[in-house]
């Protein structure tokens, strides 16, 4: 009775594989028939990677722009409020460096523009200061008194 019921179980499951994956069961497996791409197919599928990327390379540069003159930014903002703190604790403007060993921002010096990776400096003349960016980039700006 176990043999008669593994022998149509083995019957049904050869016809399961023949009819859901279309190939032949043979005693080494598999023998598939008609599962090939052909050439004009995947010349298609390379022809329409090629057009999305025609199209995604401009929109992946313009956003690493946009993000370079944030970080950017970001960075002159950092510098442009701790030249403030510094300034409300000792009624003075500092350099960068100053920054660094008073504690008030402890990378300062480590601070590049992403675009070009130069330092930032501060000048600062009297009552103003001023943080701009080292590339002179002028979407980056530069930040006035904290502004």
């Amino acid at each position: 009775m176990n043999n008669l019921i593994r022998i149509m179980m083995a019957s049904i499951m050869q016809v399961f594989i023949e009819i859901e994956f279309n190939c032949v069961a043979t005693e080494w497996g598999c023998k598939m028939f008609g599962k090939g791409f052909t050439l004009i197919e995947l010349m298609i599928v390379v022809v329409i990677i090629g057009i999305l990327s025609a199209i995604a390379i401009p929109k992946f540069t313009s956003v690493k722009q946009q993000a370079n003159e944030v970080a950017c930014r970001s960075n002159m903002r950092q510098l442009a409020n701790a030249e403030a703190i510094y300034y409300a604790i000792n009624s003075t403007y500092c350099l960068i460096g100053a920054l660094e060993t008073s504690g008030i921002l402890n990378n300062a010096t480590l601070l590049i523009c992403p675009t070009n990776s130069n330092f930032y400096t501060i000048a600062h003349t009297g009552d103003n200061y001023t943080v701009p960016c080292p590339n002179g980039a002028p979407n980056h700006g530069s930040m006035v008194d904290g502004i």
